[in-house]
């Protein structure tokens, strides 16, 4: 049916045909991961070399192609190569940005930074003639920055701890003398001249103090076994451990606090821990310490011994009620020149009294409702002849009893973070131009936020003797408005 010339017309045909299956196998074989450099099987006619009935032109180009898809797998190779690398180099980043982001939030966590500000206006109304003209210098309307104190918490270890507490001030610039006949009326004047200032020196500034409150080192070996070293609050009642401002119910400080019938603070050792026992928690405190002394040192061997004991539970009510005492030796002295050669000197005690502790609290949370009480007592016993300077020229404090309790009731409204509360408080013989004072007062605490707060406090404190001595106390009568502003971060 075909002729000769036929056949040879379609020759270039099959033969286009055969090289462009050839390849297209050949390419198939690379794309499914054979070897292109691994021999073809063997033709038909049982010759090894394949392809060898091929004209060589198209011999040239088929190995060619072979070549150039060689050249192309090299380069997906290399890209695959590449990726690989790219893929390690970012999971390897991804690793070291993971780990640099723990040990940043294991950084931060092992020295915190927090404190609390709190500023507010205040006014005093007094008789002219009170005896409190010596320590409240106006009955003027002020303006006041309380606290500013910063906490450095440094936990390098799970057992180990770095507690310090600073409170910045601008004291004590414009402290005065207190009035006494024949003394001279002097203020505390900080403003100096700013030498440092970009204007030449003409810029005045004042400087400011700090006052240390706490510093101290912990160590953790259990919950029912910690041990501080340092300068720490002394732990007694309610009022002197929750000490800030944020965290207190009252702006009213209790007199047997301000008149330190416990030490405010001591430097020692204090050993504590909390005890479990099911429904009741049991904190300890068991310290050793300088206790009071008139310097940074303690100049004899008398040490202050002392410890707190305290039960509390959380439910059906939180409830805490604490112990406190301590015991401890006062005394002052002066070093004397008695002869030059050679050269001796004596230490001579110019004061020195032993004193007792006694304290107990008080804590209640009903839901909304919240009570507060606490009592102290201080019996200071002075040696013949080392009584310490009085208030007055020529005066002198004699041995005494000095104590101090009061209550106090606030109530959470719910609305609006409003917390109205009640306070009186009552002392013995604190003040020097009476025997004892009494003091209701009423507040007011609006919450805004779990950090902000504004605080509002009014007292009257009536001064009165108790062995009626018929002396006119009116004139010494106080009445005291406070509000504060507090924010904690």
């Amino acid at each position: 049916m075909f002729g000769s010339g036929t056949l040879n017309g379609s020759a270039p045909l099959l033969l286009g045909w055969f090289v462009s299956s050839v390849v297209i196998t050949t390419s198939s074989s690379i794309a499914f991961g054979q070897d292109s450099s691994r021999p073809l099987p063997a033709a038909a006619g049982g010759d090894p070399t394949p392809n060898a009935s091929l004209p060589s032109t198209e011999r040239a180009e088929l190995q060619a192609l072979r070549e150039e898809l060689a050249r192309q797998k090299a380069a997906s190779d290399a890209q695959a190569a590449a990726l690989t690398s790219l893929r390690a180099d970012a999971d390897k980043k991804a690793l070291l940005e993971a780990q640099t982001a723990a040990e940043l939030a294991q950084s931060e966590e092992r020295l915190r930074l927090y404190g609390f500000v709190d500023f507010g206006l205040q006014k005093s109304w007094f008789p002219s003639s009170s005896g409190l003209n010596t320590v409240i210098e106006s009955t003027s309307s002020t303006f006041v920055l309380g606290n500013v104190n910063l906490y450095l918490d440094a936990r390098p270890n799970d057992r180990w701890r770095a507690l310090t507490e600073i409170r910045f001030t601008g004291y004590p610039h414009g402290e005065f003398t207190q009035a006494q006949p024949g003394r001279a009326f002097q203020r505390t004047n900080n403003q100096i001249f700013d030498v440092n200032s970009a204007s030449g020196g003409f810029a005045q500034t004042r400087w400011g103090a700090i006052i240390l409150e706490r510093a101290q080192i912990e160590y953790s070996w259990a919950d029912w076994l910690r041990v501080r070293g340092g300068y720490w609050f002394t732990p007694y009642g309610i009022w002197n451990v929750d000490h800030g401002t944020p965290t207190l119910i009252s702006l009213n400080v209790p007199q047997f606090v301000v008149f330190e019938a416990f030490p405010a603070r001591q430097l020692g050792v204090d050993v504590n821990g909390t005890l479990s026992t099911g429904a009741w928690d049991i904190d300890y405190h068991a310290y050793v310490s300088n206790g009071r002394t008139p310097g940074q040192l303690d100049p004899t061997e008398d040490k202050m011994v002392g410890g707190r004991l305290a039960l509390s539970r959380t439910t059906p009510l939180s409830i805490t009620v604490g112990a406190s005492s301590f015991y401890g030796r006062y005394s002052d002295q002066q070093a004397r020149l008695v002869k030059f050669d050679p050269p001796l000197f004596t230490h001579d005690e110019v004061a020195a009294y032993k004193e007792l502790g006694v304290g107990g609290d008080f804590a209640l949370d009903a839901r909304r409702l919240r009570f507060r009480t606490e009592f102290a007592l201080n019996r200071r016993v002075y040696e013949q002849g080392k009584h310490e300077p009085g208030w007055y020229p020529g005066a002198y404090f004699p041995s005494r009893i000095f104590w101090g309790t009061y209550a106090l009731l606030a109530y959470d409204t719910g609305l609006a973070g409003i917390e109205p509360y009640l306070y009186a408080e009552f002392d013995r013989n604190m003040l020097p131009v009476s025997q004892g004072i009494i003091t209701p007062s009423v507040g007011l605490n609006l919450h805004f936020t779990d950090s902000s707060q504004l605080k509002l406090q009014y007292s009257y404190t009536k001064q009165f003797d108790f062995d009626n001595l018929g002396r006119d106390l009116s004139h010494e009568h106080l009445n005291f408005l406070a509000t504060r502003l507090v924010v904690a971060f």
